[in-house]
């Protein structure tokens, strides 16, 4: 007798379908990053929420008296930074109505002191990282900083996607494009803290989760990227360092930890004590203070009542339904988060085929950070009623929790699958229908960002960008030009999606289990176990046994 080994049922695309597969894989890459790019020049310098405050800590990161001229001044340590970033407040911010021209008055030449810089309430890494690309040209320097933010996510989140499986790819690719438009592109593509909170959330809980769901050398890629992803929440903000905590412990119900994932468990138990340690050293999350003493007590029961009763509007706001980009003055059409909701709703039925108590237990638990959270601050009078509490403080985990939704670890019969752990491909209609949702959703969001300050929002009907612009870069390229490239980018990013998201496993290149019935005893074969091998053991060799005078060469 012989040993023959072969991989059963394996069926990989040929080497043109190999070609096409990896020419549209490079273009979604590329377009991802043209889309970011797009985004990175649609806001003037101190387009984002509390811009002069992150900024200034940038330009002055702690020590203050090291990195920056200080000076006393009403009592107070002030830091002394250019015109363009030291205002305690873009001219332009809450009046919609209005363009960004009045930024433009600015010199980089003249300097101010500022009293708004981080003491101790963030992390500090963002800060000191993009110091380094800071300049004598202010605006090169801020636009810099934010094509850092959009490579970096671009590059991370991509390398993740590749490493995956194809199944939990599928979930990861809809969980992403269903939660980070418009507002997750927008603080990706800004020079917020939240740009790496919304890249290491989602990297750590993507490429932990995939990690477990292979093995070799893949797994310990995807553990090392969930690593960076940890890092970038630890570097960026308190709350995102306890989101890693969250995950964490979301994924001690959802996954069947084996003795082979200690790598995982050891970088989780890591990650976890990092984020609580931090989450206790930055204070409630990093917004830590004192409750407004002017405040009336409504009690207890009113209070949480109250928070409770605006959940709902809060959950909507991350998609910008009552909250919107810039200072929050930039108020989407009903179509952006209309779409955006329906594409979510879609998703969570997708998600609910499938139930589990490992799956509800996983759920519930990051569903009641995002929403506990905000009612924990909102009785303990830090953000009464939930007023000034951000939708986009919670947005990290949204990805996430459509992620966990998303993921299935039962098979169609019931019983415990040992595949890829996440969705079968959908039909290319159905993908359709929710790419085109979020290319409506992401092109009209773009558009409202580019007209409110290129033109103010007092024109809404004015199509044309490039009609008397009041505001924009001194580039060649006009707004309305860049508005068209960043929509062609979103339709080529929305084929791309279409791809993960249909393609059959020999499509995209994942080895498929065949037809081939099992051998038997009247054909000389023999073999150890008559099952079919699952999913996941279409990637072993399969070993059987076969008679000599038989055996092919």
């Amino acid at each position: 007798m012989a040993r023959l080994s072969h991989r059963a049922g394996t069926r990989r695309p040929g080497p043109r379908a190999g070609r096409r597969r990896l020419l549209l894989t490079w273009l979604t890459v590329l377009s991802l990053l043209g889309v970011g790019l797009g985004w990175v020049v649609s806001s003037p310098l101190g387009g984002s929420p509390d811009d002069d405050y992150h900024l200034t800590s940038i330009w002055c990161p702690q020590p203050v008296e090291e990195s920056c001229r200080t000076a006393t001044i009403d009592g107070e340590i002030r830091v002394e930074v250019p015109e363009r970033i030291g205002d305690n407040s873009p001219c332009y911010a809450f009046h919609p109505e209005t363009s960004a021209e009045c930024s433009l008055h600015f010199s980089d030449g003249k300097t101010r002191w500022a009293y708004r810089y981080d003491a101790g309430n963030y992390p500090g890494g963002f800060y000191r990282l993009h110091h380094l690309l800071v300049s004598p040209r202010v605006i090169v320097s801020v636009l810099a900083m934010r094509a850092v933010n959009v490579v970096l996510a671009v590059g991370l989140l991509s390398a993740i996607g590749v490493l995956l499986p194809a199944a939990v790819r599928r979930a990861y690719v809809l969980a992403a494009a269903a939660s980070l438009v418009p507002l997750g592109v927008y603080f990706i593509a800004s020079n917020n803290p939240s740009s790496w909170a919304l890249t290491g959330v989602l990297a750590y809980a993507a490429a932990l989760y995939g990690a477990t769901r292979t093995g070799g050398g893949r797994a310990w890629a995807l553990t090392g990227l969930a690593g960076l992803g940890a890092l970038l929440c630890c570097l960026s903000r308190f709350d995102a360092a306890f989101y890693l905590f969250v995950v964490s412990m979301a994924y001690l119900f959802l996954v069947r930890w084996r003795r082979r994932h200690w790598p995982q468990c050891v970088l989780a138990l890591l990650a976890s004590a990092a984020g609580l340690y931090l989450m206790l050293l930055g204070g409630a999350g990093g917004h830590s203070g004192p409750a407004d003493p002017a405040a009336a007590d409504p009690g207890l029961v009113r209070a949480t009542l109250e928070a409770l009763y605006r959940i709902p509007s809060y959950m909507f706001g991350m998609y910008g339904l009552g909250f919107g980009a810039g200072w929050a003055d930039i108020h989407f059409e009903w179509a952006v988060p209309a779409c955006m909701i329906l594409t979510a709703g879609a998703v969570c039925m997708l998600g609910l085929r499938s139930w589990s108590w490992r799956k509800g237990l996983a759920i519930l638990m990051v569903a009641g950070a995002m929403t506990g959270m905000p009612v924990v601050m909102s009785v303990m009078g830090i953000f009464p009623g939930l007023v000034g509490y951000q939708p986009r403080y919670a947005l990290p985990l949204l990805p996430v929790l459509l992620l966990i939704l998303l993921v299935d670890h039962t098979s169609p019969d019931g019983e415990q699958d040992s595949g890829a752990g996440g969705i079968s491909p959908i039909t290319r209609a159905q993908a359709i229908l929710v790419v085109i949702t979020m290319w409506v959703a992401a092109t009209w969001a773009h558009y409202t960002v580019l007209q409110r300050y290129v033109q103010g929002m007092d024109e809404p009907d004015l199509i044309n960008l490039d009609h008397e612009p009041e505001w924009w870069w001194d580039i060649p390229v006009s707004p309305m030009t860049v508005w068209a490239l960043t929509l062609v980018a979103t339709t080529v990013v929305t084929v791309g999606v279409v791809h993960v998201l249909s393609s059959r496993p020999s499509d995209e290149g994942d080895v498929a289990p065949t037809a081939e019935p099992a051998p038997t005893p009247a054909s000389g074969l023999a073999t150890a176990d008559d099952k079919a091998p699952g999913p996941q053991e279409t990637d072993e060799t399969v070993t059987v046994l076969v008679d000599e005078s038989e055996a092919v060469s």
